[in-house]
């Protein structure tokens, strides 16, 4: 049974001093729990109504707590508008960034990106072009907002994302550096290379002038339309530009 102190604690992994505080966070739904399963993610405790936990019992740790919760007590501590039937809490994992890595394969960068639904879509697409790596502007919305883990779909098991100074990423490497601009050498004529880092800017602002000043290589993605709009979104332009350096690479 799921008691009210842990329906307290559940609910704060909600917010982000919370999650840091424990090094603790919740992914929620079959789905995002099953690639968990399956990428041998560290799983703390485990909330689910009986009939998901007999169908996967033999798939649960045994040093993972495992809590029976009826629908009505799913609905206590979920942040979806209708239970899931199962719940985790999740370890975060420990990692370091490796500079090198920028020469030895290719990493997305982006600055100042705030909404949680679209960062999480970037870690699935990114999942889906096999990039393993991301690095945000330490203002960036936190990889582990629940938001964020519902959009990757699991897919954040596989990528990891570190918070870094951007300028001073660009400033210590000696690999490729590329910006996406409104203003820039068109995607789809410029040399591409294999490895190197490709940083995308804010939603709505884009890259910021001080970041700016720091990439040589400016990539445009050319519209098509008489009449276009604004900009392309962020998560669709990460699908664009992957898919045009892996179709190259």
């Amino acid at each position: 049974m799921l008691s009210i102190n842990k329906i307290k604690f559940i609910n704060s992994l909600k917010q982000g001093k919370h999650r840091e505080d424990s090094r603790l966070f919740m992914a929620e739904g079959d789905k995002v729990i099953q690639e968990c399963f399956n990428e041998n993610f560290s799983i703390r405790s485990i909330i689910a109504t009986d009939d998901w936990l007999k169908n996967n019992n033999d798939k649960i740790n045994k040093s993972t707590e495992v809590i029976e919760a009826s629908p009505d007590g799913l609905k206590k501590i979920t942040s979806f508008s209708t239970p899931p039937e199962v719940i985790a809490i999740l370890d975060m994992p420990e990692s370091i960034f490796i500079p090198a890595l920028l020469k030895e394969e290719l990493v997305l960068g982006y600055e100042f990106i705030q909404d949680p639904g679209n960062f999480g879509t970037i870690i699935r697409t990114a999942d889906w072009f096999g990039i393993k790596t991301i690095i945000c502007s330490e203002d960036s919305v936190d990889q582990y907002n629940p938001k964020v883990i519902q959009s990757t779909m699991g897919s954040f098991t596989r990528v990891k994302v570190f918070y870094k100074n951007l300028n001073q990423v660009i400033k210590d490497t000696e690999a490729n550096v590329w910006g996406t601009f409104l203003k820039g050498k068109n995607i789809y004529e410029e040399d591409l290379d294999k490895t190197g880092l490709v940083i995308f800017g804010n939603e709505g602002k884009g890259i910021s002038p001080g970041l700016e000043k720091e990439i040589k290589r400016k990539l445009f993605i050319p519209g098509f339309s008489d009449r276009l709009p604004e900009s392309l979104n962020v998560s669709t332009a990460t699908a664009v530009v992957c898919s045009e350096f892996r179709r190259r690479g």
